[in-house]
């Protein structure tokens, strides 16, 4: 089956550099207009302890 990118399909938003993020020792996070955290790379969930399901929805000041 080939993939998104080869059968001339957009690639959904951030997929160029999500494996970038996951494999940075950085860490790295998206948050809503809220401040609801949308996406946590594996590295700023360990940062604080969380899992990144954890993580994900809860608000940064949180997690601070």
């Amino acid at each position: 089956m080939p993939n998104r990118q080869s059968a001339g399909l957009p690639l959904p938003a951030g997929a160029t550099f999500r494996p970038l993020l996951m494999q940075s020792l950085n860490g790295f996070a998206v948050v809503d207009k809220e401040g609801h955290y949308v996406y946590c790379s594996p590295s700023m969930s360990n940062l604080f302890g969380y899992t990144t399901a954890e993580m994900q929805n809860k608000h940064a000041a949180e997690c601070a």
